[in-house]
């Protein structure tokens, strides 16, 4: 049971770190012209612990180039990215979803 309450709260403070990393690059990101809400870009983010951002890639992107660019470069003026709630929570390399809103 203890371990099960771990395991939960871990995918809890995983879940708010990841939602804090989306937030920050939406915030910076810069909509193309054209882009229907719903279209889907995964990326994977190559960081530092200090948070800062070393390597973008877009694994798959829906929109094309301009949304692939535009997700690219949100990351990087997003740069340092938050820290995770628990310092054992980070990981060098994470993946996500950027779904347009």
């Amino acid at each position: 049971l203890a371990a099960a309450r771990r395991d939960h709260e871990r995918d809890r403070l995983l879940a708010i770190y990841t939602n804090d990393i989306q937030a920050k690059v939406t915030r910076n990101w810069l909509r193309p012209a054209g882009i229907p809400d719903g279209t889907l870009c995964s990326i994977m983010i190559n960081q530092l612990p200090s948070g800062e951002v070393i390597d973008v890639r877009t694994l798959n992107c829906a929109g094309g180039i301009a949304l692939r660019r535009s997700v690219e470069a949100a990351v990087l003026r997003a740069s340092p990215l938050p820290q995770p709630p628990d310092p054992d929570l980070f990981e060098r390399e994470i993946t996500f979803d950027f779904i347009v809103e």
